[in-house]
């Protein structure tokens, strides 16, 4: 078996239970703004922990549609913003300096929007399965408050077992060229 396969696996895996994880806390109800007690530490860190793992599946998959370069860079630049939360997130409500806010907003709009963007460059790509993986990291994010984890979860699983199984299906598919027009020949 392939080391690296079973390396990107393992991350994928860890990304889906870190949302898992963080959604249960969430069902919780922590307090994120100003915590106070254990709980409330945990929905914070676990939050930034589980942006900075997807930030990781982003840089993957871009990784994975390196041969489509606007995929490429759409996630790096995607997952650069989901770093950039993940490390505002904690200074912001793990460490109380509020002004940091501002950093984690901007960061958590490039990656939030930015899997949009990301989606759409991957189906044009033809790399259907990545696109609707990023699609389902979007809807993680949005169900975040309620049962969001339990599918970024479901799909990491799936994911993983692509990864290690059928990674041929994963890569973009060529778009077909036109065929070239039969010029007349006098």
């Amino acid at each position: 078996m392939n080391v690296a396969r079973v390396l990107q696996s393992t991350l994928v895996v860890a990304f889906g239970i870190s949302w898992a994880i963080r959604t249960w806390i969430g069902l919780q109800d922590p307090q994120y703004y100003h915590p106070v007690t254990s709980l409330d530490y945990a929905a914070v860190w676990t939050y930034s922990v589980a942006l900075v793992l997807s930030s990781g599946v982003v840089w993957l998959i871009g990784w994975l549609a390196r041969s489509h370069r606007p995929s490429a860079l759409t996630a790096l630049i995607v997952g650069a913003g989901l770093l950039v939360a993940a490390i505002a997130n904690g200074f912001e409500d793990g460490f109380g300096m509020k002004w940091v806010g501002t950093i984690y907003v901007v960061g958590a709009m490039v990656g939030g929007y930015g899997l949009f963007v990301l989606a759409g460059a991957l189906a044009y790509a033809g790399a259907r399965f990545l696109a609707i993986a990023a699609l389902t990291m979007v809807l993680g994010f949005i169900l975040l408050g309620s049962i969001g984890g339990f599918f970024v979860l479901a799909l990491s699983l799936l994911f993983a077992e692509r990864l290690l199984r059928r990674p041929e299906t994963l890569a973009p598919r060529p778009r077909p060229t036109p065929a070239a027009e039969a010029t007349p020949e006098a």
